[in-house]
């Protein structure tokens, strides 16, 4: 009987290694995600501790966003970033999702911002679903003693359209709930409204009066412009794909050269020549040499000669299922077809190393198959490689007796497009917020009605769950 007895202690103590080890280093790893503020701490699932950042990284003030366009982002860059070279305000943005919200009545000495659009009828944006349902809720888990957070000092601007019933709904909840939790606002609540226009002329007038506010209540002062660069140029002899660096941005642009036949002539992009030219001209250079104001493709490669260009760097909201074997349903038209072109690289060489990927549709639409039909011959070559996996289905609005968009095709494919989101299907969105993302917003809740056989509160309500779960993903303008 010794032996089995110290087999039984051997096998004990590794198990108790084991586990020792899964602990440790998969406490370590949650700490490795790779940006600014890897060193703060996480919740579980993966959210991060809002005080710990903000406290970790010595930040003033965080500006959270909760955007579906990329909108709502873009202004909370801004606001940080003026905040920083106006004030000397040791600023940050945040997305909604990131972060977990159940110790925020621990902030102090700290000013919070939210940027929050209202999507459709009423609704967050999918990154700010959790944040939004958290801070409305009548039941809250706050250490503090009422009101919670009698020590957070906050302000809000919202992004909306006045032509739904429940405009701007989102940032004025939003308020309502933290003002009842005992939150002080600095400056009144600022809307923006896409319905008349006036989106970002109304986010610079509130946000004058937000920085005069914030100045008054915390005694800031103006101070002399800075100017910070945020982006370096290292120049390297050698350059490939297979040396990836993480945290470095590349920079390419690229000039794209299209024949439209029935117009008579071509279609260019912009290319390093002619930035060039630009820079030179407007240094005095009359005689450029070589370097012709011309789009033509052959030129310069890397070279520049002390070029600025304003760049803005912008993480998609899209996301990929992390199961590679879910279907995926791609809906742009137009311009709109542009991640997708990403989606379907990214299948391609998943397919080629022998990982399982799932069907994937792609509706891309346009004039004229003769005229603007962009990248036929490369969805054709991902066809032929992908073979039954991916289809690629091309409606075009101004060839035939009457106009056809993505909608109409979607409609045509009706019991595909139900049965891959019954699959756990993800459906993604691109281009013209103003039509087509509303029509295809419709037509999607037609067809689960339709198939389903369900009433259409029920088929809202269905769409509103894949939103919520990101299975339902928007980049519109």
């Amino acid at each position: 009987m010794e032996a089995p007895s110290v087999l039984n202690l051997v096998v004990s103590i590794a198990i108790l290694l084991a586990w020792t080890s899964y602990r440790w280093f998969g406490k370590l790893s949650t700490n490795t995600k790779g940006d600014h503020f890897a060193t703060t701490d996480t919740k579980p699932g993966g959210l991060r501790d809002v005080v710990a950042t903000l406290d970790g990284s010595g930040k003033d003030c965080i500006v959270f966003y909760g955007s579906q366009t990329g909108t709502a982002e873009q202004f909370a860059s801004k606001l940080a970033h003026k905040g920083k070279t106006r004030f000397g305000l040791q600023t940050m943005v945040a997305d909604l999702e990131e972060y977990d919200f159940s110790n925020l009545d621990s902030i102090s000495n700290k000013f919070v911002v939210f940027i929050l659009a209202t999507y459709g009828e009423g609704e967050p944006t999918d990154n700010a679903v959790q944040f939004y349902e958290f801070i409305t809720r009548d039941d809250h888990t706050f250490s503090k003693p009422d009101p919670p957070l009698q020590n957070l000092k906050y302000a809000a601007f919202g992004l909306g359209n006045n032509t739904y019933e429940h405009y701007n709904a989102i940032v004025r909840n939003t308020d309502i709930a933290l003002g009842r939790l005992g939150a002080s606002r600095i400056g009144d609540v600022g809307e923006g409204d896409d319905g008349s226009g006036t989106t970002e002329e109304d986010f610079l007038a509130w946000k004058e009066s937000f920085w005069a506010a914030l100045s008054k209540r915390l005694g800031l002062t103006d101070r002399d412009n800075v100017y910070e660069p945020s982006l370096s140029i290292t120049e390297r002899a050698e350059m490939s794909v297979q040396a990836p660096e993480p945290k470095t941005v590349s920079i390419t642009t690229v000039v794209e050269k299209k024949a439209i036949p029935s117009q008579g002539h071509e279609f260019f992009g912009v290319t390093t020549n002619y930035l060039l030219a630009l820079h030179r001209s407007k240094a005095g250079d009359v005689s450029p040499g070589d370097i012709c104001r011309t789009y033509d493709i052959g030129g310069p490669r890397n070279r520049y000669s002390g070029i600025r260009v304003p760049i803005h760097i912008r993480q998609s909201n899209f996301k990929l299922p992390p199961d590679s074997s879910r279907p995926i349903i791609m809906i742009g038209p137009g311009t709109g077809v542009a991640p997708f072109r990403g989606f379907l690289q990214e299948k391609d060489k998943q397919a080629r190393d022998g990982v399982p990927v799932g069907k994937m549709l792609l509706f891309f639409g346009c004039r004229n198959a003769q005229e603007d039909f962009l990248y036929k011959a490369e969805f054709e070559a991902y066809s032929e490689a992908l073979g039954a996996g991916f289809e690629f289905i091309t409606p075009f609005s101004r060839q035939g007796p009457k106009q056809v968009y993505a909608q109409h095709r979607l409609r045509e494919r009706a019991a595909e497009v139900n049965s891959l989101l019954e699959e756990s299907g993800y459906l993604y969105v691109c281009g013209d917020a103003a039509n087509m993302a509303r029509e295809v917003h419709s037509t999607v809740e037609e067809i689960i009605e339709e198939q389903r056989r369900v009433p259409k509160s029920t088929a809202q309500e269905i769409v509103t769950s894949l939103r919520a779960a990101g299975r339902y993903q928007e980049d519109v303008w």
